[in-house]
C-alpha cells in the first residue's frame, strides 16, 4: 500500500525501528519522525543519536527529540507541521499507568470472576467441570 496524502508521524530509536521508518517513508508522507535526544557515550563522551534520527536525517526527515512523550511540552502541543498530535485522554492514562489490553482487563478481574460464577450456575452445561 502506498499514499503519500496520508500523514504519518513516525516515533522510534532502535535498529530494530529503521527499516520500518526507510518503509513508512515510501509509502507515506512521514510529517515528523520522534525519538529519544542524542546522548554522550563512550570515553570521550561524544554525542550519538538514535539509529532512527540518523535514518531520518539521512532521509531528509523532520526530527523531533523527546525525552519523555508524557511531558506536557509535547503532549500539549496540538500540532506538528500541520499534523494533529493529539493524544487521546483515554490512550494518554493507560501509557501513565502502564496499562496493555492484558492489565487492563485484569483490573476488573472481580467483575470478571462474578460473571463467571453467574454463568455456571445459570447455564452449566456450558462448562466442562
Amino acid at each position: 500500500m502506498s499514499d503519500k496524502s496520508i500523514k504519518i508521524i513516525f516515533f522510534g530509536n532502535t535498529d530494530f525501528s529503521s527499516p520500518v521508518l526507510l518503509k513508512c517513508a515510501e509509502s507515506f508522507d512521514v510529517s515528523c519522525v520522534v525519538t529519544n535526544p542524542s546522548k554522550k557515550m563512550g570515553r570521550g563522551q561524544k554525542l550519538i543519536d538514535t539509529p532512527v534520527k540518523t535514518v531520518a536525517k539521512n532521509a531528509n526527515l523532520d526530527v523531533i527529540e523527546c525525552d519523555n512523550l508524557l511531558d506536557d511540552e509535547f503532549s500539549n502541543n496540538q500540532t506538528y507541521k500541520g499534523v494533529a498530535l493529539e493524544i487521546d485522554q483515554f490512550k494518554k492514562k493507560c501509557l501513565l499507568e502502564g496499562l496493555d489490553d492484558i492489565a487492563l482487563s485484569l483490573k476488573k478481574k472481580k467483575e470478571i470472576e462474578l460473571f463467571e460464577q453467574k454463568l455456571k450456575t445459570n447455564r452449566p452445561w456450558i462448562f466442562n467441570d
